[in-house]
This record gives C-alpha cells, structure tokens and sequence, in this order.
C-alpha cells in the first residue's frame, strides 16, 4: 500500500496581521510549487519521517495516541504533529492504523540556498502529510484533511497563526475571513462544524506577476509575536488601527471582483502601507527601509505596483505589472540589479491533490 499527495504553497497578497483578528478579510492565492509527500505502508513496527530536503530520517513509535521519536529535531515538529494528529483522527474513527514510512520534499523554489522564499513550506507539509496519511488509509474528506492540518499546524506554531495559509492549501486561491476557533482539545475540536468562510478567487487577466526573491528570510511567528505584544500593551490604539486597515482591504476586495485596475493599485498600496506602519507601531521589522526604497525604484521601471508578500520582513516581493512592455522593462530592470527572479513560480488556484 501507498499513497501520495501535493500541496501548493502560498501568497498572503495582502491582509497580514489584519486577519489574525476574527471577521477580518485578507487574499490568499496558490502558486504551483509545493511539497510532496509520499508515504509507503510497511511492516516494521515503527513510523519512520524522511526529509530529503534537510537529509533527516528519524523514526519512532506510537505510544498512547503520541507519536514518540528516537530523535526530535525542531524542523520535523510540522511533520511529527500532522502524522500524530492523523493517527488521532483515524483511531476515533475505529481505522485499523498501518506502519508507514513517510518521505516529504519540498519544491526548490519553495527555498532557495537554504533560505526560506516565503511560499508557506510549513503548511504544504503539514497538508500534504494530512492528505497522503488520510489517503493511505482509504479516507477521503478534504475537510477532515484540512481540520487536521489547522489544528496540527497551530500547535506546531506555539499555539499561533490564523490559518489562511492552511485553507489555501486545501481549497485553492480565495479570500480569506479569519475565524474565532478553539484549539483546547483536538477531540472538540474534530467533532465542531467549522464552517470555513471564503470566497474562491482567480486571478485578474490584466495583471502580470513578478516574483523577486529578497535573499533575506523572515520569521512570521516572531513577526507575529511583536505585533500581539503591541495589541496586548495598548488595545484601544491595535483595535482602531485595524478596524481602518480591515475597512481599506474590504474596499481592495471590491476592487479585485470589479476588476478595478486603478482603484487596486491605489488600495493594495494603501494595505501594504497600513501593513508597514503597525510593524513601525510594533517595533517589528515588517517593511524595512531598505525594501521600501526598492519596491519604489522598481515601480519607477517598469511594475505597476509592487510589495513584500505576507507578513513581509523579507523573503519575496510580489511586482505586479500591466503590459508586456511594461513587463520586458521591469525584467531588464531587475537583471541590471542582480536581483533572483522566481521565473518559474506561477499563480494557480488549487488545493492539494493525491497524485502518483
């Protein structure tokens, strides 16, 4: 017995940090490079998880519902909670569990030279760990895949994370609207009608994306962190300030259905914008200087407009531009900076899918 699955890795166009808080919209599309996993029942009495990327083969056993490794390096801990959590699943529903040997790889345009490009690694393998378990067992239940994915992933994350990069995974490209759940039990939580609430979403025909790698990578969960410090230390100023950048980005969502070209551009400016200040408000280095000049010289040649993808900090600029002259400039542009273009990175709007 064997199984496989593919998830797509991920961009948060705008709405980072807004979409913590519950009720609030942000845009997630896929790209089509991800992380696959393929997993092959074995006989052996133990549960063995192989990164290929990161040359890590540990193995363990399952000891009263935990999933208890000989070796528990931090970067298999996605990987360890997506098979812990699906085994969970799969006993309380009265599935005969199998031995297995998991194999996870990750795209290489989902790192590069090590460091992370900001396509959301961490929820393709969660995901596609979920999906290929579940499959291996004869299930079949995309919202069982993506329950236990958001679940494990939270938790993988210190108990953090609004899970837009989890559903797309799932489901495909959509708007996004963050939800008040509750992680205190994984059993309630299984057992809840979470009802996701999005939008599906594709792409405007008239805008044509540039992927530019920072070649800096930035960390999300303490990005994360010190914008929960500044909401814990001054409230009323956090809750204000999000209630106009939410309202900035329901009016950037109108804009996208009605293919408003110019009212996008002004509006997606202003989110990411409204993005780069709470980082100031926080002390967290959301949209350093230095991008911020970058980002305008790149829209001085060529890209209709341009911004860090999700919670910025570094990792990838997403450069939007309008016509293909526009475009040829923009690329002669960045090939004169020296600057790595992601030249095979495409939108898609797809969730995971069980493949050969």
């Amino acid at each position: 017995m064997q199984s496989a699955a593919k998830a797509y890795g991920k961009l948060l166009v705008f709405g980072a940090y807004s979409i913590l808080e519950p009720g609030n919209i942000g845009l997630v599309v896929n790209i089509d490079k991800g992380t696959t996993t393929s997993l092959q029942e074995t006989h052996e009495g133990r549960i063995v998880i192989d990164l290929e990327n990161f040359e890590i083969d540990v193995y363990g056993v399952l000891e009263d519902g935990r999933l208890k490794l000989k070796q528990n390096p931090e970067i298999i801990t996605f990987v360890k909670n997506s098979v812990e959590y699906s085994f969970r699943y799969l006993n309380k529903k009265g599935v005969k569990l199998r031995d297995i040997r998991l194999i996870s790889y990750n795209d290489p345009e989902m790192q590069l030279k090590n460091i992370k490009t900001g396509f959301g690694s961490s929820a393709t393998s969660t995901v596609s760990a979920v999906a290929a378990v579940l499959s291996l067992h004869d299930v079949d239940d995309r919202d069982a895949v993506y329950k236990i994915s958001r679940y494990a992933h939270y938790k993988s994350q210190g108990d953090l994370g609004s899970g837009f990069d989890i559903s797309s995974s799932c489901y495909g490209s959509h708007f996004f609207m963050s939800e008040d759940l509750k992680f205190d039990d994984f059993d309630r939580f299984m057992s809840e009608d979470i009802s996701l609430l999005k939008q599906s979403f594709d792409w405007p025909y008239f805008l044509h994306p540039v992927l530019v790698f920072t070649g800096q990578s930035a960390s999300t969960t303490e990005l994360v962190r010190k914008v929960l410090e500044f909401r814990n230390h001054h409230p009323e100023k956090y809750a204000s300030y999000m209630k106009e950048y939410n309202e900035n980005n329901i009016a950037l969502r109108i804009a996208f259905e009605e293919h408003h070209k110019e009212k996008i551009k002004i509006l997606l400016e202003k989110s990411w914008h409204y993005r780069k200040l709470l980082g100031e408000m926080a002390k967290a280095p959301v949209e350093p200087d230095k991008y911020t000049r970058l980002m305008n010289e790149m829209k001085e040649h060529g890209a209709f407009t341009a911004g860090l993808v999700g919670a910025g900090g570094g990792d990838s600029i997403l450069a939007l531009c309008t016509t293909e002259p526009e475009k040829k400039k923009f690329m002669d542009f960045l090939n004169r900076k020296k600057l790595t273009v992601l030249d095979n990175v495409n939108i898609v709007n797809k969730g995971y899918e069980i493949v050969q």
